[in-house]
């Protein structure tokens, strides 16, 4: 007991985070994933760029100086969020979570292109991993084989630009010597541009409701702002090393909050294949650390 309250943070951060899928799987339902994403990530860039309001002539410089380098990070960030709320109009959230997270890693080895990765073990390890969430995700996934595959589909691709951003990013923070809540400021700009763009076109938009509204603050709130701030404190406490290791519990953090709110029912075998994978998720961090 302990050590689960000294690791409390991290816990926290992989709830919190595992409860905004949920959210997301729900409010797709009634409003569009361009929408969806222009006023979730709309709010998070809104929040943490007046949250920085007194730097702003560091976050402008850092603009003039690394706009290359931004713009990437912008249209891979785009790419990311419009996909991962995309994604859930066809499959549910807790499939988008355990084909993310069981890729995202090969994603990371693919983005650096160099023929060294291919031959390590770890590389051969993520890509079983890819393929243990790949079949657990088809097998656990209630949408018919169509859509399951555009689902599979689309999730990879978010992963992809996922890894795109984590590397691009790394390179900014390098370079400029900006935090992370800095650039988080500067992240979403392309978000809002285009997504907000598209939104004035749209006269369905007219009918969002208060709950819808609601649901998509409560995203933007557990899915950006509370995870980052239990993200630091965790690294504080913690370190990166034993923070990582709890994020394969999320897959199954979002099952169990799917069946708690009633929105998705699942079999002895779906629970016990989920286990099971977050178990290798788990030892994969373990292999690597």
């Amino acid at each position: 007991m302990k050590q689960l309250w000294q690791c409390r943070e991290a816990l926290a951060f992989c709830l919190v985070y595992a409860f905004s899928f949920a959210l997301m799987g729900e409010v797709v339902k009634s409003v569009d994933p361009i929408t969806s994403t222009l006023i979730t990530y709309g709010l998070t860039g809104l929040f943490f760029l007046l949250l920085n309001s007194k730097h702003f002539s560091d976050l402008w410089r850092s603009v003039l100086t690394y706009r290359n380098l931004l713009l990437i990070i912008n249209v891979t960030t785009l790419a990311n969020t419009v996909l991962a709320f995309l994604v859930m109009t066809y499959v549910s959230p807790l499939v988008y979570v355990t084909v993310f997270f069981g890729s995202l890693p090969i994603m990371k080895d693919i983005t650096v292109f160099e023929r060294y990765v291919l031959k390590t073990s770890a590389f051969w390890l993520n890509g079983a991993v890819l393929i243990g969430a790949l079949t657990i995700a088809a097998l656990t996934s209630a949408s018919s084989n169509s859509e399951t595959m555009k689902g599979l589909g689309l999730t990879l691709l978010s992963s992809y630009f996922a890894a795109m951003y984590m590397q691009k990013s790394a390179e900014f923070h390098k370079q400029s010597g900006l935090n992370s809540s800095q650039l988080l400021s500067l992240r979403f700009f392309l978000v809002i541009v285009v997504c907000g763009a598209y939104s004035l076109f749209q006269h369905d938009n007219a009918s969002l409701n208060q709950t819808d509204l609601i649901m998509l603050v409560g995203t933007a709130i557990s899915g950006s702002i509370i995870p980052l701030f239990l993200m630091q404190r965790s690294i504080v406490r913690l370190g990166v090393r034993r923070t990582v290791q709890w994020m394969p519990m999320l897959p199954l953090m979002c099952m169990v909050i799917l069946s708690a709110l009633g929105l998705e029912l699942f079999t002895a075998w779906q629970i016990l294949a989920v286990f099971v994978f977050s178990i290798l998720l788990f030892l994969q961090t373990r292999l690597k650390a």
